[in-house]
């Protein structure tokens, strides 16, 4: 799976969290440190294979290094439950001093590699140290390590037409608080109306 769909997938969860718990005008500071680093936390768990996304960028790569020193293997321990279980109870503990929707957001990215990832031929160790490998679907289905596949074009449009969607809708948000701004937010959620209550009804307007 490429960088740019993991990556996507966590900021398109971090939006829709941040959407579906914010009542009026979300927090600015919020919504930037929720999009950014959901977008870093859903590539992490790659930092398990050298030639990812996110092991070239320093300085990660020194990190990266590191994990592959102490003999960490692609879609083992860093997809694992256990990786879950220590990223929740530091987002436990970090929650004391941010704003818990924060800590949400950013293990729900963490998770959306994971799960994407059990798409891929190879599976992951979900279970480590045990070493079955965990795939969700059929192998002829499968996404293929040289990364050409149509589950994965499918699941890469569909993302990126969701990013579209929760990122207007959350400028709309926030232009809809500016002087004389009002106008746009009618407009826009008059076309929402057109939607069925059942696909977006969770989103608070």
């Amino acid at each position: 799976m490429r960088g740019k769909i993991h990556s996507a997938a966590g900021i398109v969860l971090a939006e829709a969290i941040i959407l579906s718990n914010s009542n009026g005008k979300p927090s600015w500071g919020i919504t930037v440190a929720a999009v950014i680093g959901s977008g870093i936390l859903a590539l992490l768990p790659d930092l398990d294979h050298r030639s990812s996304t996110i092991s070239r960028t320093f300085p990660l790569q020194i990190a990266s290094h590191g994990l592959n020193i102490l003999g960490f293997r692609h879609r083992a321990q860093m997809h694992s439950l256990m990786a879950l279980l220590v990223l929740g109870g530091l987002m436990w503990v970090s929650s004391i001093n941010l704003p818990w929707i924060l800590s949400v957001c950013f293990f729900t990215a963490y998770f959306s590699h994971i799960f994407l990832d059990m798409f891929n031929e190879e599976g992951v160790e979900l279970f480590w140290p045990l070493p079955w490998r965990i795939r969700l679907v059929p192998g002829f289905l499968a996404i293929s390590s040289d990364n050409h596949s149509i589950l994965q074009s499918i699941i890469d449009r569909v993302l990126h037409m969701l990013l579209m969607f929760f990122t207007f809708h959350l400028c709309i948000r926030y232009v809809a608080y500016l002087p004389g701004g009002d106008w746009l937010n009618i407009m826009w959620n008059k076309i929402l109306s057109l939607v069925p209550t059942s696909i977006i009804g969770w989103i608070k307007f």
